[in-house]
């Protein structure tokens, strides 16, 4: 009080004699209460004076006011009480949301423990909760949900630190998908219809996806680019894309914008065709010669623009291929050797897989021979729906084994197996401990100059190590597959989770780098999916694996066999497409099986005879 400071002492007092509520002591704390019930002691003096603290930081009032019947308190959650996002808060040059926080009665969590005990039934103080993208959805409401330079500028602030891992929390984004901005044509459209241009001298650091952008942009109508008042600082261009949580720029509206831009944004739609992440899906628009656009079908003039685009001559010449197939068409191929009856091999094969007994013994033979004996005793299904760091790094391991070429199930196996009986597997699952780890590989190295084991296997020591160290962002971008919608879905960025435009604006919730698991992935999402840890038909066409042992047969009953070009996420799909046309089905799947039957009858000659596979 020497300081005149009298609110501090009252507040710093009123937390004392309230803490005591909170006491252990049955007796205590009931004796309090009695002392403090409605109309009397600690509540007649909230209600009296402002003496509660919120114990949040500025912007947020550092008292509450004098909490009367049918007071209403919102108690801030999810980091609104993170003292850096209160700061960028205070720092927004807002006043609509100076308004509203300065009109709030907030309180922080542990103000509410204080509290509790005089706010039950009766009291009529009511407590709600309060998250950062509450309050930002309400000033979208203030906005009426029309984004200006001005008000994107002044959010600058939460684009700071560990400010911007609570503003970027992906919880209640759909308020964001509402908001409008002016577009360079000065029309006012929904963020996810407008693409940032780079302009000269752009000072823009961004992942993948934004480069890809600018590349769309680049040759975009104006009523589909961003005015370029929005974007003056990098926390700008950080700020937007979050807000847009997307763009619904899609490979059809691209083909559409070639139709006829103007001459000048030739060149930058050639170069979006030969570099853009979607311009191989662009093309298939563009390649019917009755309507392609009239720029694109002179082939010396596309040639030159080509050429000046790109000084890489295979893709120089996969793109000229692509739109003049005729000019390097191939000399017609010698017939195909006779083949198999197909119908009777695909009718034969649903009869036989539809047999339990047979399903069952097939199934429990392929586990016996992929999974470590330790994790089917534990059961592999139960580990992986309780997060068991041993399944679901043996999962991605195994995976990443299938990059290994002609090694068969048992081999991988026996790799783990023999990893856990060592003690190395321990190591594997502690990616924190690089002693371990370093440790571990020189006594491998030490064993190996008298007896090489497991050469071959060892030479995946960082893809293992970088599997374990970000396991559970893996995990959890792999468990949460099954509830993207089918167009926000895509196997190709499913573990490159800085090139997902999905997680675009998700913070530091998914840093990893690609998983290295090529084919491999495609064996997790089999897994996966065949063992329903997740669900989703828009995941079939992934969990059929390109193996060369699976193509080999399939071609043998009539599959076109995609070109080695192909990724081995289109050859997958060109198995589910072949497939779906055979077994006459939208979704096949051998009964969540895959291609598990497929290969089993490869291995088994009696069986390719009885299906008809052999003369």
């Amino acid at each position: 009080l020497a300081h005149g400071d009298g609110r501090s002492f009252l507040t710093t007092l009123w937390k004392v004699l309230a803490s005591g509520l909170n006491n252990p002591d049955k007796l205590r704390r009931g004796f309090l209460l009695r002392l403090h019930g409605k109309g009397r002691g600690l509540s007649a003096w909230m209600a009296a004076r402002s003496a509660v603290p919120s114990g949040l930081p500025a912007p947020f009032p550092q008292v509450l006011p004098p909490l009367a019947s049918e007071t209403r308190i919102e108690i801030a959650n999810d980091g609104l009480d993170n003292a850096d996002f209160c700061h960028a808060l205070a720092e927004t040059d807002d006043e609509s949301l100076v308004a509203l926080v300065e009109g709030r009665c907030v309180m922080s969590s542990k103000t509410q423990s204080l509290l509790r005990p005089l706010c039950q039934d009766g009291s009529g103080i009511h407590t709600v909760s309060l998250r950062p993208s509450d309050l930002l959805r309400e000033l979208a409401e203030q906005w009426d949900y029309c984004l200006t330079p001005d008000r994107l500028h002044a959010l600058r602030p939460i684009a700071r630190d560990a400010a911007w891992n609570v503003a970027s929390n992906p919880h209640g984004a759909t308020w964001r998908g509402t908001l409008k901005a002016r577009a360079a044509d000065g029309s006012l459209q929904p963020l996810r219809n407008l693409l940032q241009k780079k302009t000269p001298g752009s000072f823009y650091d961004t992942d993948e996806a934004g480069k890809d952008e600018f590349l769309r942009a680049a040759f975009a109508p104006d009523d589909r680019v961003l005015d370029l008042a929005y974007i003056e600082h990098s926390e700008d261009w950080q700020v937007f894309r979050w807000l847009r949580v997307q763009h619904n720029v899609d490979a059809k509206m691209i083909a559409d914008w070639c139709a006829d831009p103007p001459k000048d944004l030739y060149p930058a739609a050639i170069h979006y065709l030969l570099h853009g992440d979607l311009g191989s899906s662009v093309l298939p628009h563009l390649v019917p010669i009755e309507g392609r656009p009239h720029w694109l079908r002179e082939y010396d003039d596309v040639c030159q623009l080509v050429e000046d685009q790109c000084e890489e001559s295979w893709r120089r010449q996969s793109l000229l291929v692509a739109l003049f197939p005729d000019l390097f068409r191939a000399p017609e191929p010698p017939p195909d050797p006779i083949q198999p009856e197909s119908d009777t091999f695909f009718q034969q094969l649903l009869e036989w897989w539809d047999d339990d007994a047979i399903r069952n013994k097939v199934i429990s033979t392929y586990e016996r021979d992929a999974w470590p004996y330790w994790l089917q005793r534990d059961g592999i299904a139960e580990g992986l729906r309780k997060d068991s760091v041993d399944h679901w790094l043996a999962l991605l391991v195994l995976g990443a084994c299938r990059s290994l070429g002609r090694a068969k199930d048992q081999h991988h196996r026996s790799f783990l197996e023999s990893a856990d009986s060592e003690g190395r597997w321990d190591v594997f699952k502690t990616p924190d401990d690089a002693g371990a780890w370093m440790e571990m590989l020189r006594e491998w190295q030490d064993q190996a100059v008298a007896k090489v084991e497991y050469q071959l296997w060892m030479s995946l020591f960082p893809t293992i190590y970088q599997l374990s160290r970000y396991l559970e962002e893996y995990r959890r971008l792999l468990t949460s597959v099954s509830q993207r919608p089918k167009d926000l879905y895509r196997a190709t960025c499913l573990l490159s989770p800085r090139a997902d435009e999905v997680l675009t604006g998700a913070g530091t919730h998914f840093n990893a780098p690609p998983a290295p698991l090529n084919m491999g992935l495609h064996w997790v999402l089999r897994e996966l999916m065949r063992l329903e840890v997740v669900q989703g038909e828009h995941l079939y066409p992934d969990c059929w694996v390109p193996s060369e042992q699976v193509l080999q047969l399939l071609e043998k009953v009539g599959l076109n066999r995609p070109d080695e070009s192909k990724s081995n996420s289109q050859k997958a799909r060109d198995i589910f497409n072949f497939l779906a046309d055979k077994l006459e089905t939208e979704t096949p799947n051998l009964r969540l099986a895959f291609d598990i039957p497929l290969r089993h009858i490869d291995k088994n000659e009696e069986l390719r005879r009885e299906l008809g596979l052999e003369r």
